[in-house]
């Protein structure tokens, strides 16, 4: 059979879920923590390299944020998430305000929700 991308992906993902690279189960509990405080916040997708296992030392982490989340919200997010001091640069997009039709692509088929309402 033919092993599609999107399966390797997953397949890829499975057995390299407890690299160092990717997104440990204490920093996305910690990010939880964070998000859980603001009800604008429905949904957060975690997506880009360390989805698809090719992260490297220094890699951001690509989350997309859900909901009607005025700027006043997410400057309180951004400033939280600095407050942790962690070594990798978090890059938050708001997905309703996303234009790359290609990155909505991706954030669509290999994102991982990480937070839900």
């Amino acid at each position: 059979s033919i092993l599609t991308i999107k399966n390797f992906i997953l397949l890829k993902r499975n057995l390299n879920h407890f690299n160092e690279m990717e997104l440990s189960t204490n920093k996305v509990e910690q990010l939880k923590l964070v998000f859980q405080k603001f009800k604008e916040i429905e949904k957060v997708v975690l997506y880009g390299s360390r989805i698809l296992g090719t992260s490297k030392p220094g890699s951001d982490i690509d989350l997309s944020l859900y909901g009607t989340i005025p700027l006043s919200i997410q400057l309180q997010v951004m400033n939280e998430l600095d407050e942790m001091n962690w070594p990798e640069k978090i890059d938050i997009r708001i997905y309703m305000f996303i234009q790359n039709k290609d990155l909505k692509n991706h954030i669509d088929h290999y994102g991982e929700i990480i937070y839900e309402k």
